[in-house]
């Protein structure tokens, strides 16, 4: 989708915090995110994502990345899991710092950006991660002039914004190589397309790059030096909610819980289908697109229990704290509510 018709279907609450919230760095239009063409028959064994026939309660859904993360969301959407649960669901893709203010304005129900919501948090707005749906992947890769680590010093690298998990994933991996990353400079230039774009132009020697991109970067022959997840565990997506929803819609939110394990089932069981899904949405060859798929799904865990995850986040809350300078504050007991995910897990 094209920044123009982006913005033409961009709702005009949105627009207005667009506005106000002008980061270059960004960049990227806004929207709520389109479905594909329509999909194949529902298989037998996923009857429970027919579509209900109750009343739908409309949710606007912050999605702060068009990385294949985020896919669980897309399928959610796609093959009638929200609808299911009774909820009509607006995915709302944005760059982070906009979905944050529209958190904050509460023109967003929740955000799908685990981290991010962390951030809002430990700034005073009372949210709380409530389910966790993949963890952090990037990988660290450099233009092909770039055959010893040594020539990184002094070179610049692209990061999608400081402090962001971006920032950080390219730092931890310098240190793992052995290079500063005071050494190099961090230029930030936003969304991962637009770091690989750069990279391909020459404007940057080296970037940490999520799916698809990472991929693709491969295939044109940009070497890869390290994968993120060899280094730490952190969570990426899942779902952040604002504490009134959780005593006031608990059932809406284990609804949001209870559609997206069930994508993640679907595309665990359905890899064809899921493929074929990913070519289709991110417009990429059925061989890249499995390459990717198969990545995605690596990056959902099994557990659906929070406590099970717990040091994933945990090293969130830890570099978002020390990215905010923040030596204490909120802790695991105020930033996390783990008994929905159990509670939507049992029924």
């Amino acid at each position: 989708m094209g920044e123009a018709g982006a913005l033409e279907r961009t709702p005009r609450w949105l627009v207005s915090i667009l506005a106000a919230v002008v980061l270059v760095a960004c960049g990227g239009g806004v929207a709520s995110s389109p479905g594909p063409q329509p999909p194949p028959p529902q298989p037998a064994n996923e009857a429970s994502a027919a579509p209900t026939e109750r009343p739908l309660r409309h949710v606007r859904y912050g999605q702060p990345s068009t990385a294949v993360q985020y896919l669980y969301l897309l399928v959610a959407q796609e093959r009638g899991f929200y609808r299911a649960q009774g909820l009509e669901v607006e995915l709302v893709n944005a760059p982070a710092n906009v979905v944050a203010a529209a958190l904050t304005a509460g023109e967003l129900a929740y955000t799908a950006g685990v981290p991010g919501g962390i951030r809002l948090a430990l700034r005073g707005l009372p949210l709380k991660v409530v389910s966790v749906a993949a963890l952090q992947e990037y990988t660290f890769v450099t233009r092909p002039e770039i055959v010893a680590v040594h020539q990184l010093r002094g070179k610049p690298l692209g990061i999608s914004a400081p402090g962001s998990t971006n920032d950080r994933a390219v730092q931890a991996a310098l240190r793992h190589l052995g290079v500063d990353p005071n050494e190099v400079t961090l230029v930030a230039i936003g969304d991962p397309s637009r770091q690989l774009q750069a990279l391909q132009a020459g404007a940057i020697e080296g970037a940490a790059l999520s799916l698809p991109y990472s991929v693709l970067a491969q295939r044109e022959g940009f070497p890869s030096w390290v994968r993120t997840d060899s280094l730490y565990r952190a969570v990426n997506t899942g779902l952040v909610a604002p504490q009134s929803r959780i005593d006031e819609r608990r059932e809406e939110v284990l609804g949001l819980i209870r559609a997206e394990r069930a994508a993640i089932r679907y595309l665990k069981a359905e890899r064809a289908w899921g493929a074929t899904f990913v070519a289709e949405r991110f417009g990429l060859e059925p061989e890249v697109a499995q390459a990717v798929y198969e990545r995605t799904l690596e990056g959902y865990p099994e557990a659906s229990d929070l406590t099970a995850l717990r040091d994933a986040i945990e090293d969130v809350i830890a570099t978002e704290k020390a990215a905010a300078g923040i030596t204490n504050g909120k802790g695991w007991t105020e930033l996390v509510d783990p008994t929905l995910a159990v509670e939507a897990a049992g029924s």
